[in-house]
């Protein structure tokens, strides 16, 4: 029986899946291929993987599983029926980009297949699911981004140094800005901005925030609700559809996000004028 995947977020770089495998001690390993580089953490049972390094490495819960572009892997269940992991497939282009900021040689990107567990990394996948789960606005995108870095970090690399914003950079973040402004309803996930400007996706995350102090992720959200702030108190148009129009998804995240930013719910903030 294959591993069943759920794929829970996608841009056009970076999936985020829940894999279900249900194999147990009496099934066969077959082998299987990572297409693209993925970050995945065991939330459930106990198995043997083997991968890119050859080492066979019993992995259990909080443990973390690295994918390298193209390799094969082989997992075998001696104990239990199956497991259940949380993957961040990534593509190559991402991966290269904090790389080169590493200053790191291509043969250093994951050099192992395996990690024990890492605070920062399970932290991130856990907001990351906490926000899925209650269908709050999320990059996948900027998650990726942070993920990489932190496994480069974990097994062996040295945080990227980051210098004072020059010119450029400024100049770049405020172009992301005046588009973000422009159009606060595009979906603006970080390597697009970055795309836009002609800057890279963890360099452009890094000089956002020195300049701004905050994220590009929140950075939207803040435009997205001030544009929902002027139509709730200047027209009567629905609740929906402004939320809809001013980028947001879904209506019970928009309410949930407007009412932590702004203390109160969309309908009493009208109720003020």
């Amino acid at each position: 029986m294959r591993p069943i995947p759920t794929e829970r977020a996608r841009t056009a770089r970076v999936a985020v899946v829940d894999v279900a495998c249900r194999l147990g001690p009496a099934d066969r390993p077959f082998p299987e291929r990572h297409e693209g580089w993925a970050i995945a953490l065991v939330r459930r049972g106990t198995f043997e993987y083997r991968a890119h390094d050859a080492r066979r490495i019993d992995l259990r819960p909080g443990w973390l599983l690295l994918g390298r572009d193209g390799s094969e892997f082989e997992c075998r269940h001696h104990t239990c029926t199956g497991d259940d992991c949380m993957s961040v497939h990534i593509a190559g282009e991402l991966v290269e980009d904090v790389r080169r900021a590493h200053r790191l040689e291509s043969s250093a990107l994951f050099p192992s297949s395996v990690l024990p567990p890492v605070a920062r990394i399970s932290g991130e996948l856990a907001s990351a699911d906490r926000a899925l789960q209650a269908r709050s606005s999320f990059d996948a995108d900027a998650l990726a981004v942070r993920l990489v870095e932190a496994v480069l970090v974990a097994c062996g690399g040295e945080p990227a140094i980051t210098r004072a914003p020059s010119r450029r950079d400024r100049d770049h973040v405020a172009a992301a800005l005046d588009a973000i402004e422009a159009a606060p309803d595009e979906p603006w996930a970080l390597a697009d901005l970055a795309a836009l400007v002609g800057a890279s996706p963890f360099h452009f995350a890094r000089m956002f925030r020195a300049i701004t102090g905050t994220t590009p992720h929140r950075y939207v959200i803040s435009a997205r609700l001030r544009q929902a702030a002027a139509l709730l108190l200047e027209t009567r148009r629905r609740i929906s559809d402004i939320a809809f129009e001013v980028g947001f998804g879904d209506l019970s995240n928009f309410v949930h996000t407007f009412r932590r930013e702004m203390g109160m719910t969309p309908r009493d903030f009208r109720g003020r004028r």
